[in-house]
């Protein structure tokens, strides 16, 4: 299995907002000790420039054991990283900071968060020039962001906000509360909340979201979310899902309707496996002599199925294509696909035909 790292940068279910690196340093290494299970779940965005920055956020970059990724501004000095880190360092607008109104902001925030993740937020970001000195603005800027998933149908993201200072203003108060920041549970005073605590609120939220691992026949490779379901159903004509919704599930655009099948009691499950991870790998197909005796080696290695024919075919096994366990099956599973092309073969071999384009294969990462 890849590191989290190695995907490239993408959505997360916690983005975290800072104008002081020494904060974030803090939170690092209290998820480090209180919340380890965070790890490849959390984006840090900071919007403070200079030598002792960019030193920090390569480190930030080249620890493992969080695999965060981190957005800067592209004219700071630590972008001067991205060449190095590509994958986990995304380069933000200098009009985030810049500009006399928040939609650069707000738009720049709206791409680093997953849809029902959360986004925290230091209330005093001083280096955004629209909210210097009004740091309500800034409140209300994020909560343009909840807005906008809301209305693309998408589950906005849950507000979290946290200040060395009071709530000293009113003004700032009720943009705290028209945002929907529970004042008792989603902010945090980091003159008196322990960064323990704050770990730990993240580590819970982050139990939301498993880590999904998503393969294609395109030579993708990205983490996912359970919530992407549909979309990833709607870019594959083909895609098994190995993890995350309990029963194992294959569909696609190919299928009018999903099948959902046990793990470790079922031929058809690990058929589609093989005919999914032969395309991936740029394999043939899965010998006729094994295609319908697979039952529990969805998980088994090439190798392992590979030794199975020879075993078989050792034994005299194979039998006339009409009438065993193989063809039955691959009459079965044709019945499912809207193409019956997509499945081919027989007499050898049995792969996934010219209809198929894309496929893929998702396991909890």
């Amino acid at each position: 299995m890849a590191r989290t790292d190695e995907v490239g940068f993408a959505p997360r279910p916690v983005v975290v907002v800072e104008d002081r690196y020494q904060h974030l340093i803090k939170l690092a290494e209290a998820l480090q000790t209180h919340a380890p299970r965070v790890r490849g779940r959390v984006t840090y965005v900071c919007l403070q420039d200079g030598p002792d920055t960019a030193a920090e956020v390569e480190r930030w970059l080249t620890q493992r054991d969080l695999d965060l990724q981190v957005a800067v501004l592209e004219d700071s000095l630590a972008a001067g990283l991205f060449n190095k880190h590509p994958k986990q360092l995304r380069l933000l607008p200098p009009q985030v900071c810049l500009s006399p109104d928040w939609d650069s902001y707000s738009s720049s925030l709206e791409q680093l968060v997953r849809p029902g993740g959360v986004v925290l937020q230091d209330v005093e970001l001083s280096p955004l020039e629209f909210a210097r000195g009004r740091p309500w603005l800034s409140v209300r800027a994020a909560g343009t962001v909840q807005a906008t998933f809301k209305a693309r149908k998408k589950d906005p993201p849950i507000l979290w906000f946290m200040s060395n200072k009071s709530i000293h203003f009113a003004s700032l108060k009720d943009a705290l509360l028209s945002v929907g920041c529970d004042l008792s549970r989603q902010f945090f005073d980091k003159k008196k909340e322990t960064w323990s605590l704050i770990a730990a609120a993240i580590a819970s939220h982050c139990d939301r979201f498993p880590l999904l691992w998503l393969e294609t026949s395109r030579g993708e490779q990205r983490v996912i979310g359970v919530d992407e379901r549909q979309d990833v159903c709607s870019e594959l004509d083909i895609v098994v899902w190995l993890g995350g919704f309990g029963k194992c599930i294959v569909e696609g655009r190919l299928f009018d309707k999903s099948i959902e099948l046990e793990r470790g009691t079922s031929n058809q499950l690990a058929a589609w496996v093989h005919l999914v991870r032969a395309r991936i790998e740029g394999r043939d197909g899965v010998p006729t002599i094994v295609f319908g005796s697979l039952r529990g080696l969805e998980d088994a290695p090439w190798r392992g199925v590979n030794q199975l024919a020879i075993d078989l075919s050792r034994e005299g096994q194979s039998k006339s294509k009409d009438y065993n366990p193989s063809s039955r099956l691959a009459y079965k599973m044709k019945e499912a696909l809207r193409d019956k092309n997509a499945l081919d073969g027989g007499e050898h071999l049995y792969s996934l035909g010219d209809a198929v384009a894309v496929v893929g294969i998702v396991r909890r990462s």
